[in-house]
């Protein structure tokens, strides 16, 4: 193994210049695939904090009595999906409309209470926030007399769980295609380092060396090649990162509170992986569609 290892070093060191272009040009493929699924993480993020957050709000009837106001809220406590429950009155929902508007809730002067509908904000329990579970406790309790109106919080974040899915989407076809072409920088360079070696190939040959044997230093450069590149691509993906980080940080955790997060460890160890097997495949294309690894 130490003597694969010392041949792909003297391989990459004998055509450095070849070898750190290549370097450049696949980091940056990789580079635009990292930021595409860090994007895309964000993005899964902040929907799946905002989708177990937000509560779902039940609407009553303006002119519900006090003693049916008690019964609905006691029959929602009594629902197996819900760990809490708390009534929201139509001053309290002004309030809170007032405060969210800032500045220019002066627009609502004028505007009375009862404009806004007494409602019950139900906190669901960790198992029930699935879209499919929450869509059916909604249908469920908007049939129960006194109920105007359920509001799951949930139709508006569809359409943005639609758009993660169409990045995600993007992000496997871009990045196949972004991996294919890394693999074709790699596969360049592997050619071009046998070429450099021919002679000392056919000599191997001759002396009885087995292919296995002679195409491993060309195997391992194009692992060390996508290591490196991926490598390279995650330091300046991370440079990025903190970047944007500071500058934007505080207004994304205002916006959508959550703060921004980089790849977890095992997604960097994944990362890399794929770098590696990129070069790794890069390898084969220049061993094999050439037909470089056949016997003369």
């Amino acid at each position: 193994m130490l003597y694969f290892v010392r041949q792909t070093w003297r391989n990459i060191k004998e055509s450095w210049g070849l070898v750190f272009q290549t370097l450049l040009m696949m980091s940056v493929c990789l580079l635009i695939l990292g930021v595409f699924g860090l994007t895309a993480l964000q993005i899964e993020e902040v929907l799946r904090h905002w989708e177990g957050e937000a509560p779902l709000l039940v609407y009553t009837e303006p002119q519900l009595s006090k003693q049916s106001s008690g019964e609905l809220q006691a029959r929602l406590m009594l629902l197996s999906e819900v760990s809490a429950v708390r009534f929201v009155s139509q001053k309290e929902a002004m309030g809170r409309l007032r405060e969210s508007l800032g500045k220019q809730k002066e627009l609502l002067k004028g505007l009375d209470a009862p404009l806004f509908p007494p409602s019950f904000e139900l906190q669901l329990r960790a198992e029930a926030r699935g879209t499919k579970q929450v869509v059916a406790l909604s249908r469920k309790i908007r049939r129960w007399e006194g109920v105007q109106e359920v509001d799951a919080g949930k139709d508006w974040v569809a359409p943005l769980w639609k758009l993660a899915r169409w990045m995600r989407a993007v992000f496997w076809g871009g990045g196949a295609l972004l991996l294919l072409c890394t693999s074709l920088m790699a596969a360049g360079t592997i050619r071009l380092t046998f070429y450099m070696h021919q002679d000392e190939i056919e000599i191997m040959r001759l002396v009885g060396a087995t292919e296995r044997f002679i195409r491993a230093p060309f195997y391992l450069e194009g692992v060390f090649e996508g290591f490196f590149a991926a490598s390279l691509s995650l330091c300046l993906l991370f440079g990025m990162f903190l970047f944007l980080q500071a500058q934007y940080g505080a207004a994304f955790v205002s916006f959508t509170t959550r703060s921004l997060r980089f790849f977890s460890f095992f997604q960097l160890l994944s990362f890399l992986a794929v770098g590696m097997l990129a070069g790794l495949f890069g390898s084969w294309l220049a061993l094999f569609t050439g037909q470089l690894s056949k016997r003369r």
